[in-house]
């Protein structure tokens, strides 16, 4: 269907992560004219290489807040992302590094600095729906190796954040296809 890009793109933002994940800083009146500054970390400015596609895509018009990237290099004085993929903040959430929920803020942090808008509810949603997808993918890789192997190191239940228990109970397919339903329906920035 037309949601397996979302998907494979949500696979690179976990395959890539932690340094896969930059954010783009889109403030000022001179974004819709200038390409987007990207960060790293919090302090960590970066450009995308003049090899990328996006390069000269000015803020406005970039596809998505955030990227995966598979290489940053130096060149000169500026340091570039090279082999670059836009992602959801969705995508973000669910398939990125550790995530951290600030209540009050309406905000989540992924890595502990890049910040996600989202409600609270909405927030503490996704982490529990992190939580189960973590179990399951635990589960699947654990299970792949042989069920003696999985029982015997105290594998996981597939008990995730606040009890969610998705592990034996729902199949690989349709766990993946949830995802990709959340992918295609996020209006998270």
């Amino acid at each position: 269907g037309n949601r397996r890009p979302e998907l494979l793109k949500a696979a690179l933002c976990g395959a890539l992560s932690p340094q896969g994940v930059a954010a783009a800083d889109d403030d000022g009146p001179a974004a819709a004219h200038t390409p987007p500054v990207w960060r790293t970390t919090p302090h960590d400015e970066v450009v995308l290489h003049s090899s990328c596609v996006g390069a000269k895509l000015p803020s406005t018009r970039f596809p998505q807040p955030y990227v995966v990237f598979l290489e940053k290099v130096a060149t000169g004085r500026t340091t570039c992302l090279r082999d670059v993929t836009p992602v959801s903040a969705m995508a973000l959430l669910l398939m990125g590094g550790p995530l951290k929920v600030l209540h009050e803020e309406g905000a989540v942090l992924v890595h502990g600095w890049l910040r996600v808008r989202a409600p609270a509810t909405t927030a503490v949603l996704v982490k529990q729906m992190r939580g189960a997808l973590d179990a399951a993918l635990d589960f699947q890789v654990r299970g792949a190796r042989g069920g003696a192997a999985a029982a015997g190191n105290g594998a996981s239940d597939g008990a995730g954040a606040g009890g969610v228990s998705v592990a034996r109970s729902v199949s690989m397919p349709a766990l993946l296809q949830t995802l990709c339903v959340m992918l295609a329906a996020a209006e998270l920035q």
